[in-house]
């Protein structure tokens, strides 16, 4: 996140790689899938809520 003191240890470059790669993570529903096994299928549309609202927030805090 920008602002956060650990920012200025990351380089730019990999910041935007990774921002980039967050982009292109959203699913064609508008959401984002979560990279671990749920203990139910309520479980992984929590989370997949939880990864969707992360993901925006990220990517709106550094302007995308």
């Amino acid at each position: 996140m920008p602002g956060h003191p650990v920012r200025a240890l990351v380089d730019d470059a990999a910041v935007s790689a990774d921002l980039d790669r967050l982009e292109t993570g959203q699913r064609s529903d508008g959401g984002w899938a979560v990279d671990f096994t749920s203990h139910s299928a309520a479980a992984a549309l929590e989370w997949r809520g939880y990864a969707t609202v992360t993901a925006v927030a990220t990517l709106l805090a550094n302007g995308r």
